[in-house]
C-alpha cells in the first residue's frame, strides 16, 4: 500500500509555488502558513483529532472487517496512474468497464470474487479518494488564503462541506438503488467511487489559482464531464448484474433504473460548483 500522496504532492507544491509567484505581499502567504500550521498543532486540534480517531476506530471495528478494508487499499503506482487517468480520461477506455475476477482466493468473503485494485484498474478502492480528498481540502484552504480570506476554520469547514456532499451523494444513490432493486452495491464502493471527483477538484483549483477565471471555468467543464462519463460507465457496472441475475423476466424498472444513472452523472456538474473554489480566488 502507498504511504505517500504520489502524484498528488507534486501537484500540490507545484500550486502553491506557482501562486506564489508575482505576488508582492510575501507576509501574506507566511501568514496564511502560520495559521495552517498553528491550526494543525495546536493542543485542542491534535485532542480532537485523537479523539475522533479512537471514536472512528472503535465504531468501525464493529461495522467493517480489517481483511475487507485490506482490499482498498491493496494498491501501487500503477493502479494510481491509471485511476487517475480512467477519472481524467474516461472516453480512452473503449473496452467494457467489468471487474477482473480472482482466482488467486487472496481474500476471503464476498470479497474474493474479484481481484483488488493492484490486479484491476476498474476495481474501486479508498486510497486515491483520501489522499485526493487531503489534497483538494488544503489546496482549496490555501487559495482561500491567496484571497486574503484564511481562518483556522476554513480547513474543518472545507473537509465537513465535502464529506457531507459525499454521504449525501452516496445516501441519494443507495436510495435510489433499494427502490429500483439494484442490490448488489456495497457501501464503500460507492463511498470510493462519489470519492473519485476530488481529483477533479484538485485539477480545478489549480487552474483556479494559476491562470484565473476563464481557465478554472473551462477546467470545470472538463472534470465535471468527465466525472460524470466515470459515474456513469461505473454505475452502470451494477445495473449489468442486476439485469443479468433477472433475464427472462419483464422488468419495467429498467428504464427507470437508466434514468436515474444518467441522472447522477448530470448531477456531477453541479456538485463540482458547489465544491470548487470561491469567485475571489481566481
Amino acid at each position: 500500500t502507498q504511504s505517500t500522496w504520489g502524484p498528488f504532492q507534486p501537484l500540490f507544491f507545484f500550486l502553491v509555488m506557482h501562486s506564489m509567484e508575482g505576488f508582492p505581499q510575501q507576509q501574506l502567504y507566511d501568514n496564511v502558513v502560520h495559521q495552517v500550521t498553528n491550526t494543525f498543532n495546536s493542543p485542542f486540534t491534535q485532542m480532537g483529532i485523537n479523539k475522533t480517531k479512537e471514536v472512528v476506530q472503535t465504531n468501525l471495528a464493529r461495522i467493517i472487517s480489517v481483511e475487507r478494508m485490506k482490499v482498498y487499499f491493496d494498491v501501487n503506482n500503477s493502479y494510481v496512474v491509471n485511476k487517475i487517468k480512467a477519472v481524467l480520461f474516461p472516453f480512452l477506455y473503449s473496452g467494457p468497464w467489468r471487474r477482473e475476477v480472482n482466482n488467486q482466493g487472496e481474500y476471503g468473503g464476498a470479497e474474493s470474487k474479484f481481484a483488488s485494485p493492484r490486479g484491476d484498474v476498474h476495481a474501486p478502492d479508498l486510497y486515491l479518494p483520501a489522499m485526493a480528498f487531503v489534497t483538494y481540502v488544503i489546496a482549496l484552504s490555501f487559495a482561500v488564503g491567496v484571497g486574503n480570506r484564511f481562518t483556522p476554520e476554513t480547513i474543518s469547514g472545507t473537509a465537513s462541506k465535502a464529506t457531507a456532499t459525499v454521504l449525501l451523494e452516496v445516501f441519494t444513490i443507495r436510495t435510489g438503488f433499494y427502490l429500483l432493486d439494484v442490490r448488489n452495491a456495497s457501501f464503500l464502493d460507492l463511498v470510493s467511487y462519489c470519492g473519485y471527483k476530488f481529483v477533479g477538484l484538485v485539477v480545478t483549483i489549480l487552474a483556479a489559482v494559476m491562470f484565473g477565471g476563464l481557465a478554472y471555468y473551462i477546467a470545470l467543464l472538463y472534470t465535471g464531464a468527465m466525472m460524470g462519463w466515470f459515474s456513469l460507465k461505473t454505475l452502470q457496472r451494477f445495473l449489468a448484474h442486476t439485469m443479468a441475475a433477472q433475464m427472462g423476466v419483464a422488468n419495467s424498472s429498467e428504464s427507470r433504473r437508466l434514468y436515474f444513472m444518467y441522472a447522477i452523472a448530470a448531477l456531477q456538474m453541479p456538485i463540482f460548483f458547489f465544491l470548487g473554489p470561491p469567485s475571489d480566488t481566481y
